[in-house]
């Protein structure tokens, strides 16, 4: 054994000297491991403490879970070689180590739990954007039906792996990284298909049949860019379909005029939260692209940037998220409140309870629109509560609405709806606002539509018209939202 432990000591490829185990390399994982791990913290504080709806929701449930995770990998990161063995055969690191074989494995086994629990809540929630958005489920139904499973596997995919890495003595130091992390001990040993043919002249540590168990990590990595491609491409398609269905049913029906404005509300806040999930998706694919490049071996690790880029967006997770998090914050707080500024917005976000969200803006479909073409009947409106996804019936109020619309046919005032929840508006003359529909949704998040077909030779009693809205005018901001 001694003689083995002295061949490795001598060989070349053990003492390579690396950014990852210099003191710059080492400073710079530490300084972003903090940083992702204070920013996971902080959503996590923003969601138990500044979210009227704190773990109500799947969404946040979801980030929650995410940022949990994180937080242990962070951590781990930030560590760096502090929990690496005194006694280790690399003694080019510069950083200070004072850990043993078991802070090592602890290390190793939180690094290694935490990523690929990441990786497993990443994919739940764009599994999650999907079924809100393509589906058009509520989170009733997903909490119910489909939340669980997503988080056993988050959960159960990280834990079953890193159990089994840990069981096979793969937790090891590696100057490829300043972390213990899975890995060959020494890391050029490797057995048949490796770098060296005969690993029994110099493993000290690991199991070469464990090691196959890093062919798992490939193939998860490829099952999750296949989940999260399939996701996206029919989110965008349900987008893009709903335009189209949207100005089609504008421009040939006579539709109900609040209506019209809040489809066309819920089809851009729809497409707030496409991006949303968008930007999630690309902060995955930016921090894990390249530890899975130096995982498949590749030349490019030796160089310069391609070290200083993994070491710096390798443990930024939790950064990138609390970003996109933030950003949706802001974007409700000052949808509700117009005049604000994203600096007081933001303040807002951090200083008090925000009003509970609509999260997932499903959206408002024309459903059934080819069948009702040549259909004189009037389908009223249906609103559906995302949280416990009861049908709110409003042909109460819609007739209410016809009343109103009626009595104003031909006067300044035509346009000044009472709101579809029974509430009144104040009008100025001339004025075609309906801010008031607006001001009343925002105070009722979570609330989403199914339309119903509304006919265009629909009329209301004494036989005038509905008033409609201008259709070109809707047709511009459908096609020019952000």
């Amino acid at each position: 054994m001694n003689s083995m432990f002295d061949a490795v000591m001598e060989d070349a490829r053990t003492n390579v000297v690396l950014l990852y185990n210099q003191t710059p390399g080492i400073i710079i994982a530490a300084c972003a491991g903090t940083l992702s791990t204070i920013s996971s913290l902080t959503i996590m504080f923003l969601i138990v403490f500044r979210s009227r709806d704190a773990l109500g929701r799947v969404y946040h449930r979801i980030m929650f879970g995410m940022s949990a995770a994180d937080v242990l990998m962070s951590t781990a990161i930030a560590v760096t070689t502090l929990a690496m063995p005194r006694d280790s055969i690399y003694g080019q690191f510069e950083g200070l180590m004072l850990g043993n074989q078991a802070t090592c494995n602890i290390q190793g086994f939180l690094f290694t739990f935490g990523s690929l629990c990441t990786s497993m809540y990443n994919t739940s929630l764009m599994v999650y954007f999907y079924l809100s958005i393509h589906n058009r489920m509520n989170d009733a139904n997903i909490s119910r039906c489909i939340e669980p499973f997503l988080h056993i596997a988050s959960v159960g995919y990280g834990l079953v792996l890193g159990t089994a890495f840990l069981v096979f003595e793969l937790y090891n130091p590696t100057p490829f990284v300043p972390w213990c992390t899975i890995i060959m001990y020494p890391w050029w040993c490797t057995g048949p298909g490796g770098t060296d043919e005969s690993a029994e002249n110099c493993l000290l540590r690991g199991n070469e049949k464990g090691f196959a168990l890093r062919g798992v990590l490939g193939i998860s990595f490829v099952f999750i860019l296949v989940v999260i491609l399939y996701s996206l491409i029919n989110i965008v398609w349900t987008i893009y379909s709903q335009e189209k269905l949207l100005v089609i049913s504008v421009r040939q029906t006579n539709y109900y005029i609040a209506a019209n404005n809040k489809i066309a509300q819920d089809l851009r806040y729809t497409k707030v939260i496409f991006k949303q999930s968008l930007l999630y998706v690309c902060a995955y694919l930016l921090v894990n692209v390249f530890p899975v490049l130096s995982l498949c071996g590749s030349s490019l690790r030796l160089q310069p940037w391609f070290q200083v880029t993994q070491l710096t967006l390798r443990p930024l997770q939790g950064f990138f998220n609390l970003i996109i998090f933030l950003n949706h914050k802001v974007y409700n707080a000052r949808r509700s409140s117009s005049n604000l500024s994203i600096y007081d917005a933001l303040r807002k976000v951090f200083a008090s309870k925000g009003e509970p969200e609509h999260i997932i803006s499903t959206l408002m479909l024309v459903r059934n629109y080819q069948e009702h073409e040549n259909n004189e009947e009037f389908l009223p409106i249906q609103v559906v509560d995302l949280i416990d996804g009861k049908i709110l019936d409003f042909d109460d109020n819609i007739e209410e609405n016809r009343g109103n619309q009626k009595d104003d046919v031909g006067s300044d005032h035509s346009d000044n709806l009472s709101p579809p929840f029974g509430g009144s508006r104040s009008s100025a003359g001339g004025s075609n606002d309906l801010s008031g529909f607006d001001d009343l949704f925002s105070d009722n998040e979570g609330i989403s539509y199914n339309s119903s077909h509304l006919s265009s030779k629909h009329k209301s009693q004494d036989g005038a018209s509905r008033p409609s809205r201008d259709d070109s005018k809707l047709s511009n901001e459908i096609s020019t939202d952000e």
